[in-house]
Parts: structure tokens; C-alpha cells; sequence
């Protein structure tokens, strides 16, 4: 019979209990590699408490930890893959994202928008930039949970 591993949404919601921000595809390599049984849960659990995760990713991703040695091709690639993702994820997400403005305005907005109406609101000095920082703050503390 095949070995039960974590599943992704455990190590997530592990990651998130320590105050973890964890990448999906981190989740994922650590679920890969995880028992899904106690003792191996636990001690995952206290790798993000102590901060020994990220070793683990590093270990687990097997790229070379010398910083002075130039990219090869591939890792330069997947560089470039990553960077072209993240870029694909930060547009959906800002426009597919819904927000209500916390200064005013009943009908929820886009995340994009909202950004723009607050940038303008700071250009027109109807509010400071700190209280534009820590209403965006905010506001992403709320989209996080």
C-alpha cells in the first residue's frame, strides 16, 4: 500500500498558523514529501514555528545555495517562467479581486480600481499617503485571511 502524505491545504493551513506566508508551490513540495501521520505533521509544524522550513525547501528544490556562481540556462529560464507567472497571477488577482472603499462607496469595487481612485485620492491631498499605506495594508490583511 502506498504512504498517505500531507495534502496541500494542511501544510498551508500549518504554514498559516505560524505566521507563515507559503508559496503554493512550496506547500506543495513540502506536502510531497510529508507523512500524512503525526509525528511527521508535528515536526513540520515546528519547522515553520523555528523558521527550519526553509531549509527544507532549499534541500528539496536542490539548487545550489552558491549565490557567486552564475545562472545556468535553465535556472535563468525559470527565472524568467516564474517572474512571467507572477505577473499573470498579481493582473487576474488585482482585477478578479473585489473590495469595498473603506472611505465611502456602497458597490464593491475592483482591487485595481480601488488602487487608483486611493493613488488619486493621495495626488489631491484628500488623504496623507501614510493613511493610503495603512488603509492598503489593511485591506490586504483582510484578502489574506
Amino acid at each position: 500500500m502506498a504512504e498517505r502524505i500531507a495534502t496541500v491545504p494542511q501544510v498551508q493551513q500549518m504554514a498559516a498558523q505560524a505566521g507563515v506566508r507559503l508559496s503554493y508551490g512550496d506547500a506543495k513540495a513540502l506536502a510531497a514529501r510529508t507523512p500524512a501521520e503525526r509525528g511527521a505533521l508535528m515536526s513540520l509544524q515546528q519547522a515553520f514555528k523555528n523558521g527550519s522550513w526553509r531549509q527544507m525547501i532549499n534541500e528539496i528544490t536542490d539548487l545550489p545555495l552558491d549565490y557567486d556562481t552564475p545562472a545556468s540556462d535553465q535556472e535563468r529560464e525559470m527565472d524568467e517562467l516564474s517572474a512571467e507567472f507572477e505577473e499573470i497571477a498579481k493582473k487576474t488577482w488585482f482585477a478578479s479581486t473585489m473590495v469595498r472603499d473603506p472611505l465611502g462607496g456602497d458597490e464593491p469595487m475592483r482591487l485595481d480600481e480601488f488602487l487608483a481612485l486611493l493613488g488619486n485620492r493621495v495626488v489631491s491631498g484628500e488623504i496623507d499617503k501614510r493613511v493610503a499605506d495603512h488603509i492598503v495594508s489593511n485591506v490586504l490583511n483582510y484578502l489574506d485571511r
